[in-house]
């Protein structure tokens, strides 16, 4: 039977989301041409984007996702894209950007040592009025509901095969608080009865505005604002995200949202 890529089935699994792209569209409105989204991948946001007129470059360690992004792509895209398989934390484009987008939990993959090293390649590509955003899981949620091992959180079309999926996931919480390992589990219905798992392994580090504070300012970068949502909502405990806005040391900024 074909197998499936976790790049194919991430992208099917996501094609249809749209909660986010008000918040990237705003900080694109905000920030003006050259944007930079990390983490890219089969490019949902990127090509919302570039859709809109901005020219967009973006980066991904997955080349399979990159593939997938250029298939993707509509022919007539009002903005230009570049793509780049790359490391954020090595990350050396010749170019500074007016904004760096980082969507969808990225920033919590990285350890603190790790982090640090993303924050200071992306000080190095940000402009002096540049603005830096990341969506990311708020702390006290993820640790306040309980996790049901194996129950189905999802299902979906995978696009390339036509085929039904479902997700589960086994979470553990380290006993520190200070990280979360999931496993994600996409079990696959094939047309002759046969199931297919795709497993993939992710560790989130929880973090606090606190925290990131920390982190940005040892980066030379400046907490600009923590919203609770993707309308930038007020920020509390309770808020169904965690969306952080930071510029360079010395740029004025433009808003405070956080409670």
């Amino acid at each position: 039977m074909p197998k499936a890529a976790f790049a194919q089935l991430f992208d099917s699994q996501y094609v249809d989301f749209v909660e986010d792209l008000p918040f990237w569209r705003y900080i694109a409105s905000r920030a003006g041409d050259a944007i930079l989204e990390v983490g890219c991948g089969s490019g949902r946001v990127l090509l919302d984007l570039a859709g809109a007129g901005y020219d967009m470059t973006g980066v991904d360690v997955d080349g399979e996702m990159l593939t997938i992004l250029q298939a993707n792509r509509p022919p007539d895209l009002p903005g230009k894209i570049q793509l780049h398989k790359a490391d954020l934390r090595l990350l050396k484009l010749n170019q500074r950007f007016s904004a760096i987008l980082i969507p969808c939990n990225l920033f919590s993959y990285f350890g603190d040592e790790d982090a640090l090293e993303a924050l200071q390649a992306i000080h190095r590509h940000l402009l002096p009025d540049g603005v830096l955003a990341m969506d990311l899981p708020n702390t006290p949620i993820i640790l306040r509901d309980k996790h049901q091992d194996d129950a189905v959180l999802d299902t979906f079309t995978e696009r390339s095969l036509g085929l039904p999926v479902q997700v589960s996931a086994r979470q553990r919480i380290r006993a520190d608080r200070r990280r979360v390992d999931v496993e994600w589990n996409y079990d696959i219905l094939h047309a002759d009865g046969k199931v297919e798992r795709v497993t993939a392994a992710r560790s989130y580090h929880m973090r606090t505005p606190a925290d990131i504070h920390q982190l940005l300012h040892k980066s030379a970068l400046h907490l600009e604002a923590v919203y609770g949502g993707y309308q930038r909502q007020i920020y509390t405990s309770s808020s169904p995200r965690m969306l952080v806005t930071a510029v360079p040391h010395g740029s004025q900024g433009k808003e405070k949202r956080m409670a």
